[in-house]
C-alpha cells in the first residue's frame, strides 16, 4: 500500500530520510516547521503578556478608585461631578490658598484681617446649600429624617440645581465645617482676644470646643496619611529637625470646591435661620450628647 503524505510533508523529504540522507527540501522544510512554531509560540506569549499586565493595570486601577470612593464619598459623582475631583492636581500643585508657614496669615496674631481670611477660608455665613431628594436617595440617606428647606424660604437668589422642582434638604461641605473647627481651636489659643473674662463659660461652649477636636481627630484617623516625614540637619539646631513636606504629593481641587460651595450658597441664610421652627410631622431624632450649642 501507497504511504499517505500530509498537507505539511513533501514526498522528496521523506524519500531523503529513508535512505540516510538530508535533503536540502528537508532542511527547508524542517526550519519552515520551526519558524512557524516558534512564530505561533511568541504569538501565544505576547497575548498572556499582554492579558496579564491588562489584568493587573486593571486591578491596580480599580483597587485604586475603591480606595479613593471609600476615602471621599459617593458625592464626588453625585453632587460634585461637574469638578472631576477624582483627577488629583499635578504633584506639588496646592491650593491657591495655600500658604508659607514662616508668613501666612491663617496663623497671625488676631486681628481683622486674620478673622476675615479664616471665614473666607470655612465659607463663614455662606456654608449652606442644598440637595435634592434624589441627590440624598443617592447618597443612602433617608429623607423622612432630613431637615427639608421650608416653602417660604425665598431661593431666588441662590443657585440651587432643581430641574425637576424637588423637595429640598440643608446641606455643608464637610472641609469647611473642618476648617471652622480649626478656626474654633485657634481661637481657644487666643483666649483673652475672643473670649471676654470670665473664664466661666457655659458647658455648651466647651463641648462645642471639644466636638472641634475631636471631628478633627475623626478625619485625621480617616484620611490617615502615610507620607514619609524624612529629617535633616539644620543650623543652629543640634538635633535632626523634620521636613514636613519631604516628597511630591497629589492634592484634592480644594479651589474647585469652594469656588462650587460659593456659586451654590444659599443666599443669606443666616437671616432665616433664625426663623425656623419643627415643623409639623418631621420626624425630631434625641439631642446630641453632649449638647454643642
Amino acid at each position: 500500500m501507497a504511504k499517505s503524505f500530509s498537507s505539511d510533508e513533501d514526498p522528496s523529504s521523506q524519500e531523503g530520510l529513508l535512505n540516510g540522507q538530508i535533503t536540502p527540501d528537508a532542511r527547508d522544510h524542517a526550519q519552515r516547521k520551526r519558524w512557524r512554531t516558534g512564530l505561533v509560540l511568541t504569538i501565544v506569549n505576547l497575548i498572556i503578556s499582554i492579558t496579564a499586565v491588562g489584568t493587573v493595570s486593571y486591578l491596580v486601577k480599580q483597587s485604586s478608585q475603591d480606595s479613593y470612593t471609600r476615602w471621599s464619598g459617593p458625592q464626588d459623582e453625585i453632587i460634585f461631578s461637574s469638578l472631576k475631583l477624582r483627577n488629583l492636581l499635578p504633584s506639588r500643585q496646592k491650593s491657591h490658598y495655600a500658604t508659607n508657614e514662616s508668613s501666612s496669615i491663617y496663623i497671625q496674631p488676631p486681628s481683622p484681617e486674620v478673622d476675615a481670611a479664616w471665614d473666607s477660608l470655612s465659607l463663614e455665613t455662606s456654608e449652606m446649600t442644598a440637595i435634592t431628594h434624589s441627590q440624598a436617595l443617592a447618597l443612602g440617606r433617608d429623607p423622612s429624617l432630613l431637615a427639608k428647606v421650608p416653602a417660604w424660604w425665598d431661593l431666588s437668589t441662590s443657585n440651587i440645581p432643581n430641574p425637576n422642582n424637588e423637595p429640598l434638604y440643608f446641606a455643608q461641605i464637610h472641609v469647611f465645617h473642618l476648617i471652622h473647627c480649626l478656626d474654633e481651636l485657634r481661637k481657644q489659643v487666643h483666649w483673652d482676644h475672643y473670649y471676654a473674662p470670665p473664664r466661666n463659660k457655659s458647658a455648651e461652649f466647651y463641648n462645642h470646643k471639644n466636638h472641634c477636636l475631636h471631628i478633627l481627630l475623626e478625619e485625621l484617623m480617616c484620611s490617615a496619611s502615610s507620607v514619609i516625614i524624612t529629617h535633616n540637619w539644620r543650623k543652629t539646631y543640634h538635633t535632626p529637625i523634620a521636613d514636613f513636606d519631604p516628597q511630591p504629593r497629589q492634592c484634592r481641587d480644594f479651589d474647585g470646591l469652594m469656588e462650587w460651595g460659593k456659586e451654590h450658597a444659599i443666599r443669606d441664610y443666616k437671616r432665616n435661620w433664625a426663623r425656623l421652627d419643627v415643623p409639623e410631622g418631621a420626624t425630631v431624632l434625641p439631642a446630641p450628647n453632649p449638647r454643642l450649642y
